[in-house]
């Protein structure tokens, strides 16, 4: 006797999306519906286009090991080479038919009588199958402070996951607010292409070079054509990494040469001792995310460049009003906030047994058995 393989719904075409597809038709599942509320997969790699966008994992390490690309450009490839790698993937393993482009799911209810999940899109169309998958991402709905007089400021501005490529930024006064992973990445091209760029930093991100260069044709060829290379390469990646949890103890040797990595790093890369010292983290190591860069902190040492530390007040028509009273005047704003994380699932709004709210259960912290189920949402 031979069951049915299940119904899946996976919501979401990015990585988590795709790479879940790929491994249940390799389990025989082939009953796979995946919703993507945009037109086109991607997921974060669709949606973070700002110039200077990069991943901070080595590529061979990022990819998949059972979809592998031996010819990736460098060891942090930028966002289209991401992009277009998904791309590929989406079409490699012909998993393009089974997509529903602009379906923008808000509702998934489970029905105990008939064990099935009934999912909903905000243009009404719906979904009935025995397994859903969650695969929206928590990198593509920004986060945008409440600061008053966000709606007053008559320049341009718009969030890093919403880049504004048509934004006339050549010698303009620009500010930007937020100092976490995109900014650093984004900020060195605004360096380069305004008459005076503003940091306001509220909290300075400890930060240690990126090792980065092309790999040489020769190098792309091995990959490809050497056996076993690229699979003893990407265990060398992973063990490398994996290992750095030995650093996160604390007052641990490892965390301690970090941290004085980190340190020569900022002495290198700005000359002004005043400067550094207000990008002179002061929390420990491992508090917040552990940033890579080579050229953020030499753009701040440019003499157009300005880190202000003092508090926002508000923004004003012309641009930004200080705690201290100071205005700086801006013709263009760029949001470096981030995004959204507290409610992993955005809007979707999930019920399970008796009527019970995911976001409910997940009151105050999201809890999950293994990472991927939770008691009462079968």
């Amino acid at each position: 006797m031979t069951s049915t393989p299940p119904r899946v719904v996976i919501i979401g075409s990015g990585f988590a999306g795709l790479g879940a597809a790929i491994k249940l038709r390799g389990a025989g599942v082939t009953r796979i519906t995946i919703l993507e509320r945009d037109t086109s997969v991607g997921g974060t790699w669709r949606d973070n286009h700002y110039p200077g966008a990069a991943c901070d994992i080595p590529a061979h390490l990022y990819s998949f090991s059972f979809a592998p690309k031996p010819d990736w450009s460098s060891h942090y490839p930028r966002q289209p080479e991401l992009r277009a790698y998904l791309e590929d993937l989406t079409d490699r393993f012909g998993l393009r038919p089974a997509i529903e482009f602009g379906a923008e799911v808000v509702a998934a209810t489970f029905d105990a009588p008939t064990a099935t999940w009934h999912v909903r899109a905000a243009d009404g169309r719906s979904w009935t199958a025995e397994v859903v998958v969650a695969a929206l991402g928590p990198l593509s709905d920004p986060s945008i402070p409440d600061i008053p007089g966000i709606d007053d400021f008559d320049g341009a501005q718009f969030h890093s996951a919403r880049w504004d490529h048509d934004a006339d930024l050549d010698g303009k006064r620009i500010g930007t607010i937020g100092t976490g992973a995109s900014s650093i990445q984004f900020v060195p091209h605004l360096a380069e292409r305004a008459t005076s760029l503003t940091v306001f930093q509220r909290s300075a991100p400890w930060i240690i070079p990126r090792v980065d260069r092309p790999f040489t044709p020769l190098e792309q060829a091995a990959f490809r054509w050497v056996p076993g290379l690229r699979r003893l390469f990407r265990t060398y990646l992973y063990w490398q990494k994996e290992l750095r949890f030995v650093g996160f103890r604390k007052d641990s040797p490892g965390m301690a040469l970090m941290q004085v990595l980190s340190r020569w790093h900022l002495r290198r890369s700005v000359s002004d001792p005043d400067l550094r010292e207000a990008l002179r983290p002061d929390h420990d190591m491992g508090c917040k995310r552990i940033l890579i860069s080579s050229d953020y902190w030499p753009a701040l040492d440019e003499p157009h460049v300005e880190v202000e530390t003092a508090p926002i007040e508000r923004l004003t028509p012309t641009g930004v009003r200080l705690a201290d009273g100071r205005e700086i005047e801006l013709d263009v704003l760029v949001w470096g906030t981030g995004f959204d994380v507290r409610t992993p699932l955005g809007p979707l709004a999930v019920t399970g047994l008796d009527g019970r709210r995911l976001d409910e259960a997940w009151d105050p912290t999201p809890v999950a058995h293994n990472g991927i189920t939770v008691p009462g949402f079968p």
